[in-house]
Order: C-alpha cells, then sequence, then structure tokens
C-alpha cells in the first residue's frame, strides 16, 4: 500500500501509513516543533500520563477503594487511535474532520444549547410525571405490588368512577389525567422507574432523555410513559424533539462533514473516503478498435445479436427473485421441488449466457475480464453452480448461500430509469466504501475499549452485558453499544 505521495519522487514511497507518521514526526523534531503542537503528540501525551496514574493509584489501592476510578485507565487506552490511520483512506478521513473541527465544534454547542432548552421545557411540563404508577392493592393482607404501567388517576371502588392519583403523602391530587389503572388497583406517586434515573424531575435527568430523544433510540417507550401519565398531546413535545434536534441539528454535523469532504475533493482531486485520485474518465473506443490492445479486430457479428438479448435475461432475474420470494415455512414438498428445478433451470440458463458473452469477445476474448459487470456476473453464475451440488444444496448453509441467486436482481435494478447512475455513484467506489467501513470499525472498537477499562467491575457478573473484556462482550455486545452513539456518524456524501 502507498502513502499519498507523488509518483515522480520513488524515495517518498512508503510501506505502510504508521511509517509515514513516523517520518513527519522526525521531520516536526529536525525543525524543532513542540511536541505538544502535534495531534498524535497531545493524544501519547494524556495516554502515557493515564496509565502512569492508574498505575499509581492501583498500586497504593485508591483505583478500588471506596470508589472505582477508572477514568485514567481509560485514557490509557487512546494510543490505540493511532490505528485510525491505519491505511492512507482512513488517515484522510481524519484529516478531514480535523479539518472540520471548528465548524463542528458551533455546530456541537448549538445542539447542546437546544438540548438544554428542550431539557428545561421537559422539566417545567413533566416533573414528577413518571413517579406515578399503578399498585395492585392488597387482598389477603399482604403489601401493595406496584406495577410498571404509569398512570394519573384510578376507579374509586365506591363510586366506581374515575378519581386522582395519590400524592407521596397519600392525599389525593387535584386533578385526574392519563391512563386511568382498572378496578381493584390504585395509582400512587412512588420511585422513578430504573432507580431513579428515567425522570424529568432535574435538568440533567431531563437531559439524559433529550439525548435519548435526540438519538431516537428507543424514545418511543418514554414518550408513551408520558401520555399515560399527562395527556395525549404531550407527544407533541417529543415529535418536535425529533424533528428540530435528529432530522434538523444533529444532520447539520453530516453536512459539515460532507462540506469538508466535498472542498478536499475539489482541492486536492482525491476522494476524502479512497484517498487516490480520481480516475480519468475513459473514452470509448472506435467501433471494430480492441480496448486492451487497440488493434483493429473487426465487427463481431454475433456480439451485436447479442446485445438485442438484454431483456430476456433481466425477466429471468426477476423469475429468480419472485420464485425464491414464494418459500414459506410450511410450503409442501411439491412447492419446494418447483422451486429448487427452477432454479436450477435459470442457473443453467445464465451458465449458457455467461459462456456466450465470453465467445462474443473472440478474438480478443480478454475484454470480458475488463468490464466490472463481466466480473460480477461471472462469479454470480460459478457461484449459483456450485451451490447447486447436491452435498451442497442439502446441507444448512444452502439458505445462506442463496445470497448468489438473489444478487442476480441487481440486472432488474440497472434497467429502472436513474437507478444506473445512483447504484454506480454508491458502488463505484468500493474501496473509498472499505475505508470508511473500517473507520467506523475503529471508531467503535477503541469506543468499547475506553468503556471496558472505565466501566468493567461496576456491572455484576451474572449481567449479560457487564463491560467484561470477553469475546462475547467485544463481538456480541460493542456493535449494540457503539451503533447506538454512532447511528448519525454515517456519512451520506454524493460521490466522496
Amino acid at each position: 500500500m502507498k502513502s499519498d505521495v507523488p509518483e515522480s519522487d520513488p524515495d517518498a514511497l512508503v510501506s505502510l501509513p504508521f511509517r509515514l507518521d513516523i517520518q513527519m514526526v522526525r521531520s516536526k523534531i529536525v525543525r524543532n516543533i513542540p511536541f505538544l503542537r502535534q495531534s498524535w503528540g497531545r493524544v501519547d501525551t494524556v495516554a502515557v500520563i493515564g496509565f502512569w496514574v492508574s498505575f499509581v493509584l492501583a498500586t497504593v489501592g485508591l483505583e478500588r477503594g471506596a470508589h472505582h476510578i477508572g477514568i485514567f485507565r481509560a485514557l490509557s487506552v487512546l494510543r490505540t487511535a493511532r490505528l485510525l490511520s491505519v491505511t492512507n483512506g482512513t488517515a484522510t478521513i481524519m484529516r478531514s474532520l480535523k479539518l472540520s473541527r471548528s465548524l463542528l465544534a458551533d455546530v456541537v454547542y448549538f445542539i447542546v444549547f437546544a438540548m438544554l432548552l428542550f431539557s428545561m421545557i421537559g422539566v417545567q411540563s413533566f416533573k414528577g410525571s413518571l413517579r406515578r404508577s399503578c399498585n395492585l392493592l392488597p387482598l389477603l393482607g399482604e403489601n401493595t405490588t406496584k406495577l410498571t404501567q404509569v398512570c394519573g388517576g384510578h376507579i374509586d371502588a365506591t363510586t366506581m368512577t374515575p378519581s386522582p392519583y395519590l400524592q407521596l403523602d397519600g392525599t389525593p391530587a387535584s386533578v385526574t389525567k392519563g391512563f386511568i389503572c382498572p378496578l381493584g388497583q390504585v395509582c400512587q406517586e412512588g420511585q422513578n422507574p430504573y432507580g431513579g434515573v428515567e425522570s424529568f424531575d432535574t435538568v440533567y435527568y431531563a437531559t439524559l432523555q433529550i439525548i435519548v430523544l435526540a438519538s431516537i433510540n428507543t424514545w418511543s417507550g418514554v414518550m408513551y410513559q408520558i401520555m399515560a401519565s399527562e395527556y395525549p398531546v404531550s407527544s407533541i413535545f417529543f415529535i418536535s424533539g425529533v424533528l428540530v434536534l435528529n432530522f434538523w441539528l444533529i444532520n447539520l454535523l453530516v453536512a459539515v462533514i460532507t462540506n469538508t469532504f466535498s472542498a478536499i475533493r475539489s482541492s486536492t482531486k482525491r476522494s476524502a473516503f479512497g484517498a487516490a485520485p480520481l480516475g480519468r474518465v475513459v473514452e470509448e473506443p472506435e467501433e471494430g478498435w480492441s480496448a486492451v490492445t487497440g488493434r483493429h479486430v473487426g465487427q463481431n457479428r454475433f456480439k451485436v445479436w447479442w446485445s438485442y438479448t438484454r431483456w430476456p435475461w433481466v425477466v429471468l432475474a426477476l423469475a429468480s427473485l419472485v420464485m425464491e420470494a414464494t418459500a414459506t415455512v410450511d410450503m409442501s414438498p411439491l412447492h419446494e421441488e418447483i422451486i429448487d428445478m427452477t432454479e436450477r433451470m435459470i442457473t443453467f440458463a445464465f451458465d449458457i449466457e455467461i459462456v456466450f458473452r465470453i465467445a462474443t469477445e473472440f478474438p480478443e476474448w480478454r475484454n470480458f475480464f475488463y468490464h466490472g459487470n463481466n466480473w460480477i456476473d461471472l462469479i454470480l453464475a460459478i457461484g449459483c453452480s456450485v451451490i447447486q451440488i447436491p452435498f451442497i444444496h442439502n446441507s444448512n448453509v444452502y439458505p445462506w448461500l442463496t445470497i448468489f441467486q438473489l444478487a442476480r436482481f441487481y440486472r432488474v435494478i440497472l434497467v429502472v430509469p436513474r437507478m444506473k447512475p445512483l447504484m454506480l455513484t454508491v458502488f463505484g467506489n468500493m474501496y473509498g466504501l472499505a475505508n470508511m467501513t473500517l473507520f467506523l470499525m475503529l471508531i467503535n472498537f477503541l469506543a468499547a475499549l475506553v468503556a471496558i477499562q472505565l466501566l468493567q467491575g461496576d456491572m455484576v457478573g451474572t449481567l449479560t452485558m457487564n463491560f467484561r473484556p470477553t469475546v462475547q462482550f467485544l463481538f456480541g455486545h460493542v456493535p449494540n453499544i457503539l451503533l447506538r452513539k454512532l447511528d448519525h456518524c454515517v456519512v451520506q456524501c454524493d460521490g466522496c
């Protein structure tokens, strides 16, 4: 892998971006640039200081004394952030984010201000609302059983009419609202759910609920609880929060990053994701001239005839998808046999198509392999043929391998107007997509390491997700935790 250096300078070619970083650090040392003026220098300093502080705290027994002090141990793993520049593409993404940090900071400040504003509105409107819940009245002298249903009143056993909820001191409130507990239950104030964390009683607890609302992750549960405790019109607060905080303000972060990527693309003529020079537009060769050798090869009439057979193959791809969609969990053996037979026939037809498409390129048959769609169709044809082998077809992995059959549907998408340019835009630069995916994965696992060092041991071992550094946590719970934090970090940039 080569770094972003001019091809005319052979001495500047390096094998990995790590080596390029080392060369840059050495050049800064030679120029007497202060160590803390360098970004990675500041990160390394914080990580080393965090390690030695945690070492001292662990040695004297204070790290896990009366309180668990895990912040310094969490800071010590920040040195792994250098992995974010493991490839040229991820290093370019890092530089792009660094260039946009001032605009991103302004947007973040604005988002924080809006969140605090919504938090204060929530405190004024819903303080104490989540304390009320239905309680099952005792029948045989046992204690009252608290239920999870939030409420705003109950049915009076004497008058059989809705009555206001009971406050903490046992006196009834002045109004009946929200969900009415049925006969045999009483609506009474108590503790907030989840140990008092889920509430709008204070600004910081309300801010936590607003953060959940802005991430649109499990926000509807809190909304329905407030609606059950207050009035259905309370949903306007949550819907407004989603529209303002998520659809508008958080997307401003995406807009800033996208604008930075576009600026880098325009100034450097390189992809912000791929860190590679933009490919030149290849002119179509004249009829009768080879695209590979440039020699005149004459016109292949069979190829001209074969170009008119495009639509039958599109219909076959659509028929394959429709036939697979008819499968059900309780389908009869005859239905299953029809699906298998139809798929074998369609697979055989596409195998013949590949052979003829190669034949149409003769005598310059190598031209077949200079087109991406030919490679895709060839791989799909081979994959669909291989999974028809009885040993594979009758195994438990066959349902997963039908992805080869379903992938043929891309031909149907390409014939839809305006879909082909869109697909080429999205999947045209696979190197850029791979770099962006790798960057997000590295961010996820870096945050996972910080979470493990910060929170491990604070939860009981019986919990499935207890932040212990196990394989189950890394591969089972890390994606779930960090996808919640990174729902809006995927930058969708047209042509980036």
